[in-house]
């Protein structure tokens, strides 16, 4: 009688590809790793244009002024959209987006709407400090589509653009410049590696 072949793999052979599964888990990992973030960070900040754009659209709509406020702590970076009744710019407190939304506004101002951003997240949003007269917050027009710095004891004052970026770190950014004419243009600084147009 003739024995049949046994079927299988040795202990040898086993082992050999699990040492192969152990480096091309090795190599991939930190490689899919930077995939999900720079994922997240494109998502985040197509939220961030998508708003921008909403914001201009319901000072339309609404016919008033819609404000944007950013803020951010240890646990998160968040913005609010809001409008304000007439007289929209004397003595009004703005938005606090940490305290969530619903919560962000006091009466008479009105939350349109409030994102948060937790920094677990690895993604964060920050305004750009590029002029002496830096604010965390700007308006649109409800007239000319336009955007307006936002005092707090004065007419609003018409500024040439505003800055806003979205960053995981120095070399995973997008830089979101909201021009005079309210219009939203996106891209990366010539040092990261997004995959966006350059500025």
């Amino acid at each position: 009688m003739m024995r049949a072949p046994e079927l299988g793999f040795t202990l040898a052979e086993l082992l050999i590809v699990i040492a192969v599964a152990a480096v091309l888990l090795t190599v991939g990992v930190p490689g899919f790793r930077d995939f999900i973030l720079l994922q997240r960070l494109k998502g985040i900040n197509a939220q961030l244009v998508t708003d921008l754009q909403f914001a201009r659209s319901e000072a339309a709509s609404r016919n008033q002024w819609a404000r944007l406020s950013f803020r951010s702590n240890d646990a998160m970076t968040c913005y609010t959209i809001y409008t304000a009744p007439p007289p929209d710019w004397a003595d009004k407190p703005r938005c606090n987006c940490l305290l969530g939304a619903g919560a962000a506004c006091a009466a008479p101002l009105v939350e349109v709407r409030t994102v948060q951003v937790p920094r677990s997240d690895g993604v964060r949003i920050e305004v750009v400090r590029d002029n002496e007269n830096f604010e965390f917050a700007f308006a649109f027009d409800h007239v000319s589509g336009g955007i307006f710095a936002i005092p707090t004891d004065d007419e609003p004052a018409s500024i040439n653009s505003f800055k806003v970026r979205s960053l995981i770190d120095n070399n995973l950014i997008l830089l979101n410049q909201v021009g005079r004419a309210g219009r939203v243009k996106v891209c990366a600084p010539a040092s990261t590696r997004v995959g966006a147009a350059a500025c």
